[in-house]
């Protein structure tokens, strides 16, 4: 079955990963850049499905207990995490915009969709703090520049889309790429 060798894969990847040093996600992300060209990619997806959808909320309880709320207490750790997470705004804006060379709008709706950070993020931070290079603080930092990013961007991108109908008539949204 695909799903028993993907994950005998995604093991021995991750496995292999974390013998030389690497966190075992550099290994499981090498397995499924291996199986997303496979015919059986969709039947894999469909029977990996239930799995994801039931340990990804325990990833995120235990990345939500290692938080202290009480860091941000501190005005130099929070004026720490709003500047963090400005520039970590500014860089994929910045990123994405010139990136895209679209027009200003269009550019904009890329930089913007670039702007969330999500779970690798926060797993690369969990690696972080568990092997002891990252404090509790910093820690706390990451998450927060993580969920605000991620809360934030849709408003924005819907701000962005209001009336916007793409550079075609008749509503499409595509978004046509500049030539180099």
């Amino acid at each position: 079955s695909p799903f028993f060798f993907a994950m005998i894969l995604m093991r021995g990847l991750s496995a292999m990963a974390g013998s030389v040093g690497l966190a075992a996600i550099i290994g499981a992300f090498l397995a499924g850049m291996m199986l997303a060209e496979a015919d059986e990619r969709f039947e894999l997806d469909r029977q990996a499905r239930p799995i994801y959808e039931f340990l990804v909320p325990f990833f995120f309880v235990i990345i939500g207990t290692r938080v202290d709320p009480g860091a941000f207490t501190d005005p130099e750790i929070l004026g720490l995490a709003l500047g963090v997470t400005g520039l970590a705004v500014l860089g994929k804006l910045a990123g994405g915009c010139i990136g895209a060379r679209l027009p200003a709008r269009p550019a904009a709706i890329v930089g913007v969709g670039m702007v969330p950070r999500g779970e690798v993020g926060l797993v690369v931070a969990s690696i972080g703090a568990g092997i002891g290079a990252v404090s509790n603080d910093m820690f706390s930092v990451v998450v927060f520049m993580s969920i605000a990013t991620t809360i934030a961007a849709p408003p924005v991108l819907a701000f962005l889309y209001r009336g916007y109908a793409g550079p075609e008539e008749g509503g499409r949204r595509e978004i046509e790429l500049a030539e180099p």
